[in-house]
């Protein structure tokens, strides 16, 4: 009998020890329910490609993605890669300077999405986890990404001119940058930061994050309101800048000395084009002879002598060897140099640099992306014009 209740009561004890670890015990990481959100941002600033970190906290026939400013400032193209959908355009909806934080929107529609927590409620101490997109690359192409998590605790919640910052302190030096990274609350599971980049730090085994609350300001019932959200200031992307290439600045502050070399320079040139069209007699110029536009198209592509250039597949590609679909023999042409698709709706196109030597330029700018190609404009492939032609450029 004895042995009987020394039996029950060691079963007891057991089952009691288990239900104290499954109520009491550490929760589970949060970091995996953002495997699926993680974005790798690829951003365009000034011709160089640099990456950063995004979330998506709203989807539905578009997602809504949450980064920090820094990581998008002076873009000139933002792609982010998707879990399963490779590599797309995202645009910059809106952005708030002060608050260092940005808002991405992404074309697609039904994207997995995490929740925004209430990062008032973080108290020093509280346990966290930064999960950072980590680019995976071939050559100089990011093509996947592996998302490394950090776990650490908010060391302190520092007060600053448009809202709060917080502190995160991690018990290792972390050398993966962290721009736009989201940061999730161990408790709750909930994104409740977005992280700022290691220089912002100061200090490898910190890092700086701000609230998520903050991104209330925004919109969207993203977050929920506080006190400093209505002192945010919120800019639509469209009046975000734009960097330029390298030297722009140098060029626009040069001295009388610059001019006058600019001067000379100048009649240098107009001298040589003086010669060339010497030189080349009658010979018309690039897309002074248009064709006559087939029934039923109303645009297409031409090249500088007024050749239609081929557009039967949704998608096709430019280049200098023989395999592309458009095969120009030029130097300036890298071997695969861009691609042309229609868009979605099959009423227009947009071209991508396949990270080309000499660049693919639309209206003028060298682009680091995917972008629109208005009717009736060029794109340029090294050397290389082509025309979107519309009916009304066509002779007839």
């Amino acid at each position: 009998m004895r042995l009987r209740i020394t039996m029950f009561l060691a079963l007891w004890a057991l089952i009691s020890l288990g239900v104290s670890q499954a109520q009491g015990g550490d929760p589970a990481s949060p970091a995996p329910a953002a495997h699926k959100a993680l974005l790798l941002l690829q951003v365009e600033v000034a011709g160089v490609v640099r990456s950063g970190s995004a979330v998506i906290v709203q989807s539905g026939q578009e997602a809504l993605a949450l980064t920090s400013y820094e990581a998008v400032r002076g873009a000139a193209a933002i792609h982010a890669l998707v879990p399963g959908r490779g590599l797309v355009m995202a645009h910059l909806d809106k952005f708030a300077p002060e608050a260092n934080l940005a808002l991405l929107k992404i074309s697609i529609a039904d994207l997995p999405s995490v929740r925004l927590g209430d990062s008032d409620l973080l108290r020093p101490d509280d346990p966290v986890e930064m999960v950072t997109a980590n680019p995976v690359e071939e050559g100089n192409l990011a093509t996947a990404m592996t998302p490394l998590i950090r776990r650490g605790k908010v060391g302190n919640i520092l007060n600053r001119p448009g809202g709060t910052v917080l502190q995160l302190l991690f018990d290792a030096s972390l050398t993966d940058e962290s721009t736009g990274a989201p940061v999730f609350s161990t408790n709750s599971g909930e994104v409740v930061g977005i992280a700022l980049s290691r220089a912002s730090a100061g200090n490898d085994a910190a890092r700086t994050a701000i609230p998520g609350n903050l991104a209330a300001a925004f919109g969207h019932d993203l977050a929920k309101a506080s006190n400093v959200t209505a002192s945010v200031r919120v800019l639509d992307g469209s009046q975000a800048p734009v960097e330029g290439a390298p030297g722009q600045q140098e060029a626009s502050s040069s001295n009388w000395l610059g001019y006058v070399i600019a001067v000379i320079c100048g009649l240098v040139v107009v001298g040589v084009v003086a010669a060339v069209v010497l030189r080349r007699g009658n010979k018309p110029p690039p897309f002074s002879v248009l064709p006559r536009l087939p029934e039923g198209l109303s645009m297409a592509f031409v090249d500088a002598e007024g050749n239609l250039l081929p557009m039967d597949l949704d998608t096709i590609r430019v280049g200098r060897a023989s395999d592309n679909d458009w095969s120009f023999n030029d130097s300036s042409v890298s071997n695969y140099h861009a691609r042309i698709k229609k868009n979605k709706r099959g009423s227009g196109y947009e071209v991508e640099d396949l990270r080309s030597t000499n660049g693919t330029w639309v209206r003028g700018r060298r682009i680091g992306g995917a972008e629109v190609i208005d009717p009736g404009s060029k794109v340029r492939f090294g050397k290389i014009e082509v025309l979107l032609m519309t009916r009304s450029q066509s002779i007839g």
